[in-house]
């Protein structure tokens, strides 16, 4: 038996992008509305749908195709923003260039980086800090105790 540990649970990552799709959708008459900017309805959709989607995002463990499935997101919600519609053939690229929009997958990684920072600058005995120190000696081929051993037999595949 195999067992793998996510820091966040699939359902959730489904359901935040749930939630995300449905303000996309419920704010459909903002960005039909040719009054206002481009940079005020894309300033809407970082502050008011971004933030939805990405809440707790410093500790996810992404996989591919979680990844695609955000930037997927992402790409749509930024062509609903636009209004072109699913017929025209607009690529990703321009699309990236008029709206001038990070990519999720970078923001989460930024966001993780940012925790990092947070818990490598925590005193000595906090245990999120004591965590971290053992895994870096442990990557860097350093035991944990003097007296510490492996166990014995194959290693359990994870």
């Amino acid at each position: 038996m195999t067992t793998t540990i996510d820091l966040i649970p699939r359902p959730l990552f489904t359901c935040l992008l749930g939630l995300a799709n449905s303000i996309v959708g419920q704010l459909d008459g903002v960005w039909r509305n040719r009054r206002l900017s481009l940079n005020t309805r894309l300033r809407l959709y970082t502050s008011l749908v971004q933030s939805v989607l990405l809440h707790g995002s410093e500790t996810w463990t992404l996989t591919e195709d979680d990844t695609a499935r955000l930037q997927a997101f992402h790409m749509k919600a930024q062509r609903h923003i636009l209004n072109i519609k699913w017929y025209d053939f607009v690529t990703n690229d321009s699309v990236r260039s008029q709206t001038k929009l990070t990519d999720l997958p970078l923001i989460t990684a930024d966001r993780r980086h940012l925790l990092l920072g947070h818990v490598c600058r925590l005193p000595p005995d906090v245990p999120a800090h004591n965590i971290l120190q053992h895994c870096v000696n442990l990557s860097q081929g350093r035991c944990p105790a003097p007296d510490w051993k492996r166990p014995p037999g194959r290693p359990r595949k994870t």
